[in-house]
């Protein structure tokens, strides 16, 4: 069961995760003064888990959002968002690093393409991880991701293929 607190003008303060009406998760936030959460720390049983802060635009869209984990191994990855004129989603690009400055995830870069209603028609993931097993080692690649829609605008088909060979 999760339960949300929210203040009087229903901007959220803290997310409570609850099992068997045991608490095993709470988050608890800070927004800026339109309401949106910029920061938040995240509890689990053994204390503080990870915390997470988000940066926006004049649109309220989100341009960078980061994640840390402060125990070992530390972990901070983030998220970087850009938008087109017309304020739709172009791109997204991941990365995680230790907090030895070793890449955990070199990154993922996503683009997206949109038909003539505004529809997310495909986006490419492009992607460079490293392998934990060797090190140094990174594996490559590339998925595009396809949707069609019916006349209502529901997501009638969704694929997965690889973006080089189209398998």
């Amino acid at each position: 069961v999760t339960k949300f607190d929210r203040d009087v003008n229903g901007n959220l303060l803290g997310r409570f995760v609850f099992q068997n009406d045991t608490l095993i998760e709470k988050t608890v936030c800070e927004n800026d003064i339109k309401g949106n959460v910029i920061f938040n720390s995240v509890y689990d049983k053994a204390g503080l888990s990870y915390t997470e802060s988000r940066e926006y635009d004049a649109l309220d869209s989100l341009l960078v959002y980061k994640r840390e984990k402060p125990t070992y191994p530390k972990l901070l990855s983030y998220h970087r968002f850009t938008y087109d004129p017309i304020h739709r989603k172009i791109s997204e690009e991941y990365k995680s690093m230790f907090d030895n400055g070793d890449l955990a995830n070199e990154g993922v870069k996503s683009d997206f393409l949109y038909d003539s209603k505004g529809r997310v028609i495909s986006y490419i993931d492009s992607y460079r991880i490293s392998d934990p097993f060797t090190s140094g080692a990174f594996s490559t690649g590339k998925e595009k991701y396809v949707y069609e829609y019916d006349n209502h605008g529901n997501i009638i088909h969704h694929r997965r293929e690889d973006a080089d060979s189209g398998f």
